[in-house]
């Protein structure tokens, strides 16, 4: 092989590796190419909405709650009436064993002050007027969730201090009458108790089956939450994922966080 030849094979092998330089520099400028480049890509951002206040149920216990007050209201005040009844009771037994007309009258008038007490007591009201002595309806309207209204009306025989009337203790006769009276008020009263207690046991009934009816209806509006979040979550990583698969690749960690939270709530 003369010099000519040799000159030939150099210059193409040169050629050869020059070819090669330059493919070679082209992959490194396309593997460090900023479109995918993980370092300038920005994190993937998915917004889930946060859980709606539930006013409807928070309006339904409280109806529930007002109801147990108006029960309880009711309670307390036939409690009171009641003593009433009975120191009137031992006011007349007083009046029977009295040596003088004056005594009588007396005693007479402690016994009518205690019967005008008993028609106030009857008028006992709640913050907003309701008087479940009085002959007002307790009224819960559930319809929507167990599909009926509860009402209750009590007695109102004590407005009318449970007709006891006047009290007159003279002349001495008329104590006979008043005992008489006196024994039928604590025989309705009797009645008027047994009428809030079972007012009582179907409120607290309602109310148990109301509070069922609600958390129920919160675990699914909670499920069906949680699935409407997380396919927003889906279709919003879909639509990242289509956009810049590198910047969502680099913010995996960020997605399993709030993947993580929604499970929590």
């Amino acid at each position: 092989m003369d010099v000519k030849d040799v000159k030939q094979v150099k210059a193409t092998s040169d050629q050869q590796v020059q070819k090669a330089n330059s493919g070679l520099q082209r992959s490194i400028n396309t593997l460090t190419s900023p479109a995918v480049s993980a370092k300038l890509a920005e994190p993937v951002s998915v917004q889930v909405n946060s859980r709606p206040e539930k006013s409807e149920q928070a309006a339904l216990r409280s109806k529930a709650n007002q109801a147990i007050d108006v029960v309880n209201l009711a309670e307390d005040a036939a409690s009171e009436i009641e003593k009433l009844v009975k120191s009137i009771d031992g006011i007349s037994s007083q009046a029977v064993n009295a040596d003088s007309d004056n005594k009588r009258q007396i005693l007479e008038r402690e016994a009518n002050e205690l019967v005008d007490e008993i028609k106030k007591k009857a008028q006992v009201e709640t913050s907003d007027g309701f008087k479940p002595l009085a002959g007002d309806k307790i009224k819960l309207e559930v319809e929507e969730k167990l599909g009926r209204t509860l009402e209750i009306i009590l007695p109102d025989d004590a407005s009318r201090a449970f007709d006891i009337g006047k009290v007159n203790f003279s002349p001495k006769d008329n104590i006979i009458n008043t005992i008489a009276n006196i024994k039928k008020a604590r025989e309705r009263i009797e009645q008027l108790r047994n009428s809030v207690d079972s007012a009582r046991q179907t409120v607290t009934s309602t109310v148990s089956e109301l509070e069922v009816a609600i958390q129920n209806s919160e675990a699914a509006e909670t499920t069906i939450r949680d699935v409407d979040q997380a396919l927003q979550v889906a279709s919003e990583t879909s639509q990242v994922i289509t956009r810049n698969p590198e910047a969502a690749i680099n913010s995996v960690g960020d997605l399993q966080g709030k993947a993580l939270n929604l499970v929590r709530e």
